[in-house]
């Protein structure tokens, strides 16, 4: 089926690349969705909305960016999608890009934890330390002071 986008014109998406989200990405109601990846643009990639051409998330995974084991899943996160022993989950961050590179921040809070042999998905909060929520993107070593 082709979809229209407002980043990336039509696009083609296949029945088995549609992610759907039962009761939405908050505050975002129950949508599918297809991952848009660009070259040259990893790890970063565009979680796009199928109905709404104008809705796209930024997300990444966070091991990319964090190292591993920076998003731990807990039995009852894996149960929230129906992960099974042998399933396979994909798990993304929101990235808030802001409008200077050191003002973009990642939600390492709420990931998106999607079943990849279901290509059903969910944004689960792991815990409640709030600091998780808005991790800066840019370790601040970085970062090249203003001239």
């Amino acid at each position: 089926m082709k979809i229209p986008t407002a980043r990336f014109g039509s696009l083609e998406v296949r029945e088995h690349q549609k992610i759907r989200f039962p009761g939405g990405i908050p505050p975002f109601a129950d949508e599918e969705y297809a991952l848009v990846t660009c070259p040259g643009a990893e790890p970063f990639a565009w979680l796009q909305c199928l109905t709404q051409p104008q809705l796209a998330f930024v997300v990444a995974p966070p091991e990319t960016l964090y190292g591993p084991g920076v998003v731990h899943l807990t039995p009852q996160a894996k149960a929230q999608v129906e992960l099974r022993d042998d399933d396979k989950a994909l798990v993304l961050c929101l990235v808030v890009v802001g409008q200077r590179p050191e003002d973009s921040t990642v939600n390492l809070l709420a990931p998106l934890v999607i079943n990849v042999r279901t290509c059903i998905g969910k944004q689960i909060v792991l815990g409640d330390d709030m600091r998780l929520l808005r991790v800066p993107l840019l370790p601040s070593a970085c970062l090249v002071p203003d001239a």
